[in-house]
């Protein structure tokens, strides 16, 4: 059959390339009314009105003339038109939340691909990429990043090759949110964020409108994460403004709930506690359980920390009746979840172990990386709950296994802000048993990643936490000579304020030093401290530690040996120890005067 199209649908076609999507549209339904339609502009009606209505976040309509298009390309066996119909279905069945649907769709439309012999390389690779895209955004609300990065490098590197800029400004715009909020590798999103940005300046038409907006995301998640919250701020309300003129309710709540957890960091809860409110309002106009359920747990998580825990409760029963009107499995682990942190805010024994109870159970589903992560966490901090309670330190042991878990997830994203922020737990856990070394190596670790990784604010609240020790040293010294109950050395460790910073970031946890690391980092010629890639100038112990240069440097200038083997670093300076003593090390004030 000839796809000679009709020029009306010619124009249609370039308004939507323009981003004149609801002119197209008209465009469209004026054009069908009109006319008596052969096949050919039928099946082209029904492929253009799906992609027009679902960049119009109409999505269920968006599926149904999808699927129209399939049918009638299977009638007329038009195979290449079956896949592209398919993608389509794919693309609405995401952004409704139906991923496993989404998957099937996705894997049928490969499949059919691949049969098809007649077919130039340029529309193979055209679809291929397109394909990976869609089954690279399924991934990450599945919470695969390792599934995401692959499928969305895929589409990036055929784009390339097709030379498509607005398709390439696509694959950008999702491949630097991935670095940025599954790998944790600021330096890359960054990279592929002003890549994007670039390429947008020069295409210049609204089309790009959608990836420009992901794209302003994944800017202000790279700047909250290194502090310039001002900066992040202004990318985030961009980023609104684009989504709420294409009325897409579900990365706008994305931005919105960005911008509370700025004004949470801001130590503004009240303006934050009402952005989450709306948030949540305009999950329920979606009527999505996966969002409404993200949007409860933000709501419930923030009145926690906040100390609110009536209203933390209110908003948990209204969870629980919406639980129980919908079948959904992470709407049921949602609404578990929650429950989880309310039960573990009581004083009496029977809740926390209530509590306790259900994170396992969370961890051993495996639903989801929140759950899990979160749930590792919890646990922790019920564990320290009680170790404030009984004085009893056996039950650091205990904590051990989760701790152990919380490593591999920190391990295999490589986040830096959480691999900081949990070397900072560590440290404070550290003091609990009066090992000052260990607590100093753990800062110190701390401060060379967030140093090399230009993570600002927190490589300042590390040196602040750092000099405070320092001053600490007497009273620590003292604690130990009387045994000080656990209670006492907790409230001075502030170990407290630690685990909410971590809870409220969801961060994971990283080992300390070991000969084990040491081996792996070996291999992999990575800096013992800040776990960065060694280039140019190292320094190699003779038992084959690495440090890069700027970790050596810091090294000799403190206790000036190796954390393996204790063999001098620089020969011609003298070793530093640790004790508990009044030993006092001046930090270098470049190292305060951050850059």
């Amino acid at each position: 059959m000839s796809r000679v199209k009709h020029r009306d649908l010619i124009q249609a076609e370039k308004m939507a390339d323009e981003g004149d999507f609801k002119e197209a549209l008209e465009q469209v339904n004026t054009f069908e009314k009109k006319n008596d339609l052969n096949d050919n502009d039928q099946l082209s009606c029904f492929l253009l009105k799906s992609s027009l209505l679902i960049n119009l976040s109409q999505f269920e309509e968006g599926f149904k003339f999808a699927e129209k298009a399939y049918q009638m390309s299977k009638e007329l066996r038009l195979d290449i038109y079956s896949v592209d119909a398919l993608i389509l279905m794919g693309n609405a069945l995401v952004r409704l939340q139906k991923l496993d649907d989404a998957l099937d769709i996705i894997l049928q439309g490969e499949r059919l691909l691949k049969s098809i012999t007649q077919i130039s390389q340029n529309e193979l690779m055209q679809r291929e990429a397109s394909l990976a895209v869609v089954k690279s955004i399924i991934f990450f609300y599945k919470g695969d990043g390792d599934k995401t990065l692959k499928h969305i490098k895929q589409s990036l590197t055929l784009r390339e090759t097709l030379g498509n800029k607005k398709e390439i400004i696509e694959s950008l715009g999702y491949i630097g949110n991935v670095y940025t909020w599954y790998k944790g590798d600021l330096d890359l999103g960054l990279k592929a964020a002003e890549r994007c940005q670039a390429l947008v300046e020069e295409v210049n038409v609204k089309s790009v409108r959608f990836p420009l907006a992901l794209n302003l995301i994944n800017f202000g998640n790279i700047y909250f994460q290194k502090g310039l919250l001002d900066r992040a701020l202004k990318y985030y309300k961009d980023s609104l403004s684009i989504f709420e003129e294409l009325n897409d309710n579900e990365f706008l709540a994305a931005a919105l709930a960005n911008i509370s957890n700025i004004y949470l960091e801001q130590g503004e809860i009240e303006q934050s506690l009402e952005i989450y409110k709306k948030v949540l309002k305009v999950q329920e106009k979606i009527g999505n359980p996966w969002y409404i359920s993200i949007a409860f747990m933000n709501l419930i998580e923030t009145l926690i920390e906040t100390g609110d825990i009536p209203q933390a409760k209110n908003h948990l029963e209204q969870f629980q009746r919406f639980n129980s009107q919908v079948n959904n499995d992470f709407a049921n682990a949602s609404c578990r979840y929650c429950l989880a942190l309310v039960l573990k805010t009581s004083t009496r024994t029977h809740n926390r172990a209530k509590s306790e109870e259900l994170l396992k159970q969370i961890i051993e589903e495996q639903i989801s990386t929140h759950f899990n992560l979160g749930a590792l966490i919890h646990l922790c901090d019920l564990f320290l709950i009680e170790l404030r309670i009984t004085n009893d330190l056996e039950i650091l042991d205990d904590i051990q296994p989760y701790i152990d878990q919380l490593l591999d997830f920190a391990e295999k994203n490589q986040s830096y802000i959480l691999l900081c922020e949990t070397y900072l737990l560590q440290a404070r856990i550290s003091l609990l048993t009066f090992d000052i070394k260990k607590t100093r190596r753990l800062l110190i670790q701390a401060h060379q990643i967030a140093k090399r990784h230009d993570l600002r604010r927190l490589a300042e609240t590390i040196l602040n936490e750092h000099e405070e020790l320092i001053k600490q040293l007497d009273t620590w010294k003292r604690l130990k000579k009387m045994k000080a109950p656990i209670s006492e050395r907790i409230e001075l460790s502030q170990l407290n304020n630690q685990i909410k910073r971590i809870i409220r970031k969801g961060l994971s946890v990283s080992t300390q030093i070991s000969e084990e690391t040491v081996t792996v980092h070996k291999d992999k010629k990575v800096c013992l401290v800040c776990k960065g890639e060694a280039l140019g100038f190292t320094y190699i112990c003779k038992c084959d530690a690495i440090y890069c240069e700027n970790c050596a440097r810091a090294l000799s200038d403190l206790e000036n040996v190796c954390w393996v083997c204790n063999t001098p670093i620089d020969r011609s300076k003298p070793v530093k120890s640790f004790f508990l003593d009044k030993e006092k090390i001046e930090l270098k004030k470049s190292d305060k005067k951050l850059k």
